[in-house]
């Protein structure tokens, strides 16, 4: 239960702050793919698997978040990408290197 509550509140985050990210960052868009083949993506574990989620940016693993702060780090990780990527300013510095 608790991997299915995180891939929502995951998705939940993604879609509530989408039309914010768009307006400071025009050009940006959610959509399905492998994580791996995307600009950024995250893998989460699935049920019954250890809270273990691989980070990938551009596609190359960036980092594997761990624990129940996955989706906090994650979104953490996606604004600092994002204000790098299409400018306007996340709410976090938080990037890769």
């Amino acid at each position: 239960m608790f991997f299915q509550e995180m891939a929502g509140r995951t998705q939940t985050c993604l879609r509530d702050q989408m039309p914010a990210r768009k307006a400071r960052s025009p050009g940006q868009e959610n959509g399905p793919g492998e994580s791996k083949h995307s600009h950024i993506g995250i893998s989460l574990p699935g049920t019954f698997e250890e809270p273990v989620a691989p980070v990938y940016v551009d596609g190359r693993l960036f980092k594997t978040l761990r624990g129940e702060a996955i989706v906090a780090e994650f979104n953490s990780i996606l604004d600092g990408y994002v204000a790098r990527r299409y400018g306007g300013g996340g709410r976090s510095t938080a990037a890769p290197s």
